[in-house]
């Protein structure tokens, strides 16, 4: 049996390796910060740390592709009008300094208004025209988002 190392502190990111040992299903975990529907910037600073070292991480592990979930959303509170933002700005600032180093960036959503929440959003953080970052970022619903066999 194998020992799995998860985050304990918020904005922590640590990667473990994922199903059946198999090198490209590894599992980034973090942990956000908790909301309950407030914000302020100590929580906005630790969600977009939280984004940011998930996607240090893929690129310290030399992973190609990463896929989000709403982090902080559900029980943790963060209203996810305003946690969009900062994990779109987040990333495309990373993708901007980093240009090189994914291939693909997937926010992976549950909830039918987080969908929308991410369609209407990624046009202003990833515009098409002329934008060579905007393919490497899709919303996908969890429908679309399935577990390798």
């Amino acid at each position: 049996m194998r020992s799995l190392r998860h985050a304990e502190i918020p904005a922590e990111a640590v990667v473990s390796e994922g199903g059946k040992g198999r090198r490209g299903y590894d599992v980034i975990h973090t942990v956000g910060p908790i909301a309950h529907g407030s914000v302020g910037e100590t929580e906005r600073q630790a969600l977009q740390d939280c984004y940011f070292n998930c996607l240090h991480t893929a690129t310290k592990n030399q992973l190609r592709t990463v896929a989000f979930p709403c982090i902080s959303t559900g029980v943790y509170g963060y209203p996810p009008e305003e946690a969009v933002k900062v994990a779109l700005n987040t990333v495309r600032k990373y993708l901007k300094d980093n240009p090189a180093q994914l291939d693909r960036v997937i926010f992976c959503v549950f909830l039918k208004s987080d969908e929308d929440l991410y369609n209407s959003h990624l046009p202003a953080y990833f515009p098409k025209a002329g934008d060579k970052e905007f393919n490497k970022v899709q919303p996908w619903s969890h429908k679309d988002c399935k577990s390798p066999s």
